[in-house]
């Protein structure tokens, strides 16, 4: 996974003030359905589906399920998305906030779809600065590869993926993923058709000692 280890002191502040930001927005999101809230289901199995995210459709509109929170005007889209891999995905500066994913409008006007959070669903639209180098489209994430962006757990909880600094304990690794009420810790365990994560409380986290982790499945992965 991304990253290396930060000092402990300054990576907990970042964290808990990330958290409660997450912690902080109302969960609208809605059930898996196929509709493009939650994506196309590639693959569903007995435990784990996994979707590809699509808040467009292929003529360019706002994909049923998508809620446009807001428009942000224009945003400086300067990088490709560190939590995902996808050639449609970026990284966005819309005032002083900084959204990652964004997911690039190929059909329609020249927009992105930043995501919020905490579910699939709620999006923010911005408009690119100037406009985007003529890059293949795929058009979706390939699953075999690489990691998802957005999981949500058997528990209920949306966990994203974590692009800035994190905690990092060499027994367990680094926090990957942000979570309501805790921390994601490694890699996603693949058991077969099920998918687990190794979870802790962010308080257990801040003990200064690597926190004792709870295997959970994982309900939906977003790629």
């Amino acid at each position: 996974m991304k990253g290396k280890a930060r000092h402990l002191v300054a990576a907990a502040t970042v964290i808990a003030a990330m958290i409660a930001g997450y912690a902080s927005i109302a969960p609208h999101a809605r059930a898996s359905s196929g509709t493009a809230a939650t994506g196309t289901a590639v693959t569903a199995t007995a435990a784990t589906k996994v979707v590809v995210y699509e808040p467009f459709t292929k003529s360019g509109a706002v994909a049923p399920g998508i809620d446009v929170v807001r428009k942000s005007g224009t945003a400086a889209c300067w990088e490709g998305a560190i939590s995902s891999p996808r050639a449609d995905a970026f990284r966005c500066l819309a005032g002083n906030i900084i959204y990652d994913p964004c997911f690039f409008d190929s059909a329609g006007p020249p927009r992105l779809a930043c995501w919020l959070g905490p579910g699939p669903s709620r999006v923010v639209l911005v408009t690119p600065e100037r406009p985007f180098p003529q890059m293949p489209h795929k058009g979706s994430a390939n699953v075999k590869n690489g990691s998802p962006w957005l999981i949500k757990l058997s528990n209920g909880q949306f966990c994203v993926d974590d692009t800035g600094a994190s905690l990092y304990f060499p027994s367990i690794g680094r926090a990957n993923w942000d979570c309501p009420h805790g921390l994601g810790w490694g890699t996603i365990h693949q058991h077969g058709r099920e998918w687990t994560m190794g979870y802790s409380s962010l308080a257990a986290a801040l003990g200064g000692k690597a926190p004792r982790l709870t295997e959970i499945p994982i309900a939906i992965a977003w790629f």
